[in-house]
């Protein structure tokens, strides 16, 4: 038997004529893969056990689920932290389950899929509190009507019904300063899915004294979730009100909106460090020690490893929001202000990593160095992946004030990056500006990395499915189902940077337990139709030892299994991808689970 995900234009009209065919609200969709849609409820407090709804298509089989955290599933991989799930019922539809949170598990949105019979679906997002969660009770459009609560608390609530918007009353001492955090956005949109399309709660909340006076409010401080601090002026009785910012109101339009003297951060300064080395940063937030201490010192270890690592600072009053940090291998520089002129400048010696902060909305920030001619290097700015609001623009000058270039958004919208060929041996100066000017203070921080290139390559797999409009497309997948003696075929995609270029070989790499599947590379050969013109595959060529070529960055790939292999997911699954980066080797472990599906 062989398995296609391959589809006709005919194809595609069809399955959209289909009611439940396509998940609602999903942007790109495999149209036969197993997919969640929603979980009921979407949350719970640490340590508490909960009976969950999952809703979805191909759930039938369904006999454990997949629980995974990252705070930033973007750059760290997520990983088991202790949630567990007992499924009690599944049918194509729906999956009935009991999930326990762990005490210790980390605060903010874990990652749930169902390991179904014909595959890992894709994944929806769990909100885990560190407060207990109690239910918002309607009416509570006005004041009046308000339900009263006691920080520190989650409330669990939906914007529901008309122009919905609930409203809670607490009480706050003098010189307390509370923070309101909106969860309602981010669980339909983490970092790494921008769910373009989506219907989701754009949260507004109001905060106001006992007479109904406004104090404060805020809309957008995080994404589409709204976020507020305040410092009360006197002990008294509050209310604070949250409601979309457009005044719609829908059914899965849930939130958490947590209320207390949770310690939260707004910036850490440097945001990372040189790896395996300790960094001296400093924290900036609210409520960061006993004393309600709005930045202090930290010494941070950074790991061995290349890469993102989170930080979070606990009090006793609960830990904070998770943001991230950057350990690389260059040396760290911080600016020394003022740095806005030329003579002004902070010295680098390439390669480094300069960390800077726009300390006023025309802030610009220079950094000089000594270039060496015919050396091409990169400029690469990290800000919006941190957490920053800054859309940087970088411009790089010799002496003379000549422009040798500048760059915007070569890094991925907002984030400034280029390559220059250095034309001369001589002092140069690279500037940075903060285009969008989204404020000032340590909140507009970015890193800059001037370095030489880094030749290396990424790796994605797809297989062919449909995106929201109903036409054709390639979706990233991270599983794939094949049945007992056959095979489904994927796209191996290649993303080669800074010069990387040769041969890269593909090999399944998987520990002794998972035996007998095998992964073979479809080489197409394609002709023009002599009627359309359309190119159709004419010959297809099995080659036992899949390479991607020089040259080339995507390659068709075959995987197969025997039909004694037993029915199950395969969680330990690699694709091994095997090449050169500048005179090194460089390789590529790329996770794919496979589900081994019963033969029918």
């Amino acid at each position: 038997m062989h398995h296609r995900r391959f589809w006709t234009l005919a194809t595609f009209a069809s399955l959209l004529a289909v009611a439940g065919a396509v998940p609602a609200g999903a942007v790109d969709t495999i149209p036969d893969a197993p997919t969640l849609t929603d979980i009921v409820p979407p949350s719970a407090a640490r340590g508490q056990s909960v009976e969950i709804t999952l809703s979805g298509q191909r759930l039938a089989g369904t006999k454990d689920l997949l629980c995974r955290f990252s705070a930033f599933p973007s750059l760290i991989t997520p990983t088991d932290r202790g949630m567990k799930a007992t499924v009690s019922a599944a049918t194509d539809g729906q999956v009935k389950a009991k999930i326990t949170v762990p005490a210790d598990a980390p605060p903010g949105l874990h990652e749930i899929r169902c390991q179904t019979a014909q595959g890992v679906t894709t994944p929806m997002y769990f909100f885990v509190s560190q407060y207990a969660q109690v239910p918002e009770k309607e009416p509570n459009n006005a004041i009046q009507q308000a339900n009263p609560i006691t920080a520190p608390t989650t409330i669990a609530g939906v914007i529901d019904g008309g122009e919905d918007q609930d409203t809670y009353s607490f009480t706050a001492k003098k010189g307390e300063r509370l923070v309101f955090d909106v969860e309602g956005f981010k669980r339909y949109a983490p970092p790494q899915n921008n769910m373009e399309g989506v219907s989701y709660l754009d949260s507004f909340i109001i905060l106001r004294d006992e007479q109904g006076k406004e104090l404060a409010y805020d809309d957008d401080s995080t994404r589409a979730d709204a976020f507020l601090a305040f410092q009360f002026p006197t002990d008294g009785k509050y209310f604070i009100t949250i409601r979309d910012s457009l005044f719609r109101s829908r059914g899965d339009f849930h939130y958490r909106l947590t209320v207390g003297n949770r310690p939260t951060i707004t910036a850490v300064v440097p945001p990372g460090g040189t790896v395996g080395k300790r960094s001296n940063v400093t924290v900036y937030g609210y409520n960061l020690d006993s004393s309600g201490a709005t930045s202090l010192k930290r010494f941070v270890d950074m790991q061995e490893t290349p890469g993102a690592q989170e930080f979070r600072v606990i009090t006793a009053a609960g830990m904070s929001n998770a943001v991230p940090i950057m350990a690389e291998t260059l040396p760290d520089v911080l600016e020394v202000e003022p740095n806005d002129r030329m003579q002004d400048a902070t010295q680098v010696q390439v390669p480094a990593v300069c960390n800077g902060k726009f300390d006023t909305m025309t802030d610009v920030d220079g950094y000089r160095f000594q270039g060496q001619g015919g050396t091409r290097l990169v400029f690469a700015i990290s800000a919006s992946k941190l957490g920053s609001p800054v859309d940087t623009f970088i411009t790089l000058m010799d002496r003379k004030g000549r422009v040798i270039a500048r760059d915007d958004d070569g890094g991925g919208m907002p984030d400034a990056r280029m390559e220059v060929t250095i034309p001369n041996t001589e002092e140069y100066i690279v500037y940075v500006r903060n285009q969008v000017r989204s404020g000032s203070g340590p909140q507009q921080f970015y890193r800059l990395a001037i370095r030489p290139l880094q030749p290396g390559f990424g790796m994605v797999f797809r297989q062919e499915g449909i995106n929201r409009l109903g036409g054709p497309t390639m979706v990233p997948v991270d599983s794939v189902t094949v049945p007992q003696g056959g095979s489904t075929e994927f796209e191996t995609s290649l993303s080669r940077y800074e010069g990387q270029s040769g041969d890269v070989k593909l090999a399944i790499n998987a520990p002794p337990t998972i035996k007998g599947l095998v992964l073979e590379q479809l080489v197409k050969e394609k002709k023009p139709d002599p009627v359309t013109g359309d190119l159709k595959v004419s010959k297809i060529t099995v080659e036992k030892l899949p390479v991607i070529k020089n040259g080339q960055s995507t390659a068709d790939m075959r995987i197969s299994a025997p039909e004694t292999m037993a029915p199950g997911t395969y969680l330990g699954m690699y694709i091994r991808a095997s090449g050169v980066a500048g005179a090194q080797p460089y390789v590529v472990n790329q996770p794919l689970w496979v589900t081994v599906s019963p033969k029918n």
